[in-house]
């Protein structure tokens, strides 16, 4: 039985590349950019920053053949909260810490009230 051969071979090139490996290679670079556009859309007006989606080509070269693997990927920006501040203090044995408020991310001196209205932290 002879072999049927659907289509002729291309040249690997930008406008070829989503056709590799059987268009597996189209499908991991558009996973990857919808990846991209979904943080953009949950977080890219917090942060005003850029999405970028590294798409990659490795050719190696194996007993006279090229080997062609593309891979794709998009890093996410790391989540950050914006600051708390903090207020250094030294103790009686020269230890250094940084208290904070948990309640309130924006003043390290602000007094908390106790259960019976009284104010701690004074």
């Amino acid at each position: 039985m002879a072999t049927k051969i659907l289509s002729e071979p291309v040249v690997i090139e930008a406008a070829t590349i989503h056709q590799l490996r059987n268009g597996a290679a189209e499908r991991i670079i558009n996973a990857e950019i919808n990846a991209a556009l979904k943080d953009l859309y949950d977080r890219g007006s917090e942060d005003a920053k850029p999405r970028k989606v590294k798409i990659e080509l490795e050719m190696f070269l194996k007993d006279d053949i090229v080997l062609t693997n593309v891979s794709a990927q998009f890093t996410p920006l790391p989540r950050r909260t914006k600051s708390t501040v903090g207020k250094l203090t030294c103790d009686d044995k020269g230890k250094l810490t940084c208290l904070f408020q948990p309640d309130n991310a924006a003043n390290p001196d602000q007094p908390v009230f106790g259960e019976e209205g009284e104010v701690e932290n004074e």
